[in-house]
């Protein structure tokens, strides 16, 4: 799993000016900013608030598809810094913050158009707000995190159970699919609150 973290210096830092590839030179002269994966992460964050807008217009199969696509570009985004050489700290904010802004948003979506139970979607939520509390808090102290594998798990969980949710408001799962989700969502919130309990310790 690709975690888009960095050792504190954007990758193009510890290269030579004179052996920059093409990615390289565009990240220099954007200020970090112009990089693949930053745009590929943008991409998926619009892809997710059409898919969503789709959503509270009743149409679930597309709505899933857009939601899905974007979330594709969460895995991709990481890939493409990692192979572009342009790995940077700006990359990886961007990518944490529109990781918890858009899981923040679908829950408040999927409980408007009424998708998945309410306390279903709040016991997947709180964690990841608790984390995002954290996090600001010890910014404010100026130290640095980067996301963690059990975070990422958490958050892989969190968004399988709500594609499957929101596949079964379209097609209407077999029962078993959605205790099987069920137990997704208990595991995703273990290791959601799991992950708080380690940045609350100063750990990622």
């Amino acid at each position: 799993m690709q975690l888009h973290r960095t050792t504190g210096k954007p990758d193009w830092i510890v290269v030579p000016p004179g052996s920059h590839n093409l990615w390289q030179r565009l990240a220099v002269r954007t200020h970090g900013i112009g990089t693949p994966s930053n745009a590929v992460t943008l991409v998926g964050f619009v892809l997710v608030l059409i898919g969503l807008q789709q959503m509270l217009n009743q149409h679930f199969l597309l709505g899933t598809v857009l939601l899905v696509t974007g979330r594709l570009c969460d895995i991709l985004d990481g890939w493409l810094a990692e192979l572009t050489g342009t790995k940077s700290p700006l990359g990886e904010l961007l990518d944490a913050a529109i990781d918890k802004i858009v899981t923040i948003l679908t829950v408040v979506i999927f409980i408007a158009a009424h998708v998945a139970p309410a306390l279903v979607l709040i016991a997947l939520a709180t964690p990841h707000i608790l984390i995002v509390i954290i996090v600001l808090g010890w910014r404010n102290h100026r130290a640095a995190f980067h996301p963690s594998l059990v975070g990422k798990l958490s958050m892989a969980g969190v968004w399988l159970s709500l594609i499957i949710y929101a596949l079964d408001h379209a097609f209407r799962l077999p029962a078993a699919a959605l205790t099987v989700t069920q137990v997704i969502v208990v595991a995703s919130s273990a290791a959601g609150f799991y992950a708080a309990t380690l940045y609350a310790r100063g750990r990622d």
